[in-house]
């Protein structure tokens, strides 16, 4: 889920920033209320992103035929909605029908996980977990320091389990969240589904790009990538005709230019650019040019 994504962001801004206290108590004090700021940034910014996604998700959905596409705006109701627009997907080879269901249950278990660490790491701010750092020749105070020395056995033991946990989960959401969108974005926006799965699936921005597919209609990925090679086909010409003798000599063939790798983001040629123009290529589904252009 995105919150905890998002929760990272103002705590890199505070550290950045920095701060100075006087008391080892105003020390406490100050990070706690950094973890509580945290929380509500995290909060607010994954409500918005949730809304965003809630209202692309609807529009996907009542357009399939989808009953109670309103569970796009809630949590875990997204990952829901999204893996039954996305239909069967493949993984190494073996079709999978029920995607939705692993991928909400991996969502499930992680959330579970990282609020159980989001606790301790709130309950670790504690006077009693704290050292003071002396001037060696001085022996005057310069700071505090956080030691485990000073934690109990068992909060460390549950605090090392639940991070080692914490990754392994991570790591089984990513997976679900790729198969998931890759298959998704294959009927929503053929042009670029490996792009728009790393934004779902890796950074926490799938709200938006849900939103901006909202108005793309499903195609069959592999009829529209065999479309788009007969277009290119088209484009650089056939190779010589096989014949006779009296077959016509077919004219040289230059080498194709290679295409451009961020050509789906714009950025035409330079002036006095000789090369023909590229033909029309096929739609992905809805105005799907600049999925982004609502921003």
């Amino acid at each position: 889920m995105e919150f905890f994504d998002w929760i990272s962001v103002p705590q890199v801004i505070v550290e950045y920033l920095g701060f100075s206290v006087s008391s080892l108590e105003e020390l406490i004090a100050t990070q706690l209320k950094i973890w509580y700021i945290c929380i509500g940034v995290a909060a607010g910014l994954y409500a918005i992103f949730l809304l965003f996604g809630g209202f692309g998700l609807y529009t996907l959905a009542k357009r399939a035929g989808i009953k109670h596409a309103w569970v796009g705006f809630l949590p875990f109701g997204n990952t829901y909605l999204s893996g039954r627009l996305a239909g069967e997907t493949n993984i190494f080879g073996q079709k999978m029908k029920r995607i939705w269901l692993y991928a909400t249950l991996a969502e499930l278990v992680f959330v579970a996980i990282n609020t159980v660490i989001l606790v301790i790491n709130v309950k670790l701010c504690n006077v009693a977990y704290y050292s003071e750092i002396l001037n060696k020749e001085t022996n005057e105070l310069q700071g505090w320091s956080f030691s485990w020395e000073f934690v109990p056995h068992r909060i460390y033991v549950l605090a090392t389990t639940m991070r080692w946990i914490g990754y392994a989960t991570d790591f089984v959401l990513i997976f679900f969240f790729c198969v998931l969108y890759f298959a998704f974005f294959r009927k929503y926006y053929a042009r670029s589904p490996f792009l728009m799965t790393f934004l779902c699936a890796i950074l926490p921005v799938r709200g938006l790009v849900l939103f901006a597919v909202r108005n793309n209609t499903p195609v069959d990925y592999n009829a529209y990538m065999q479309q788009r090679m007969r277009a290119y086909q088209t484009m650089y010409g056939q190779p010589p005709a096989q014949g006779g003798p009296s077959a016509p000599s077919a004219p040289a063939q230059q080498p194709p230019k290679e295409e451009e790798p961020f050509s789906d983001f714009g950025g035409g040629g330079q002036g006095g650019n000789s090369d023909p123009p590229a033909p029309q290529e096929p739609t992905s589904g809805g105005n799907d040019d600049s999925p982004f252009e609502d921003f």
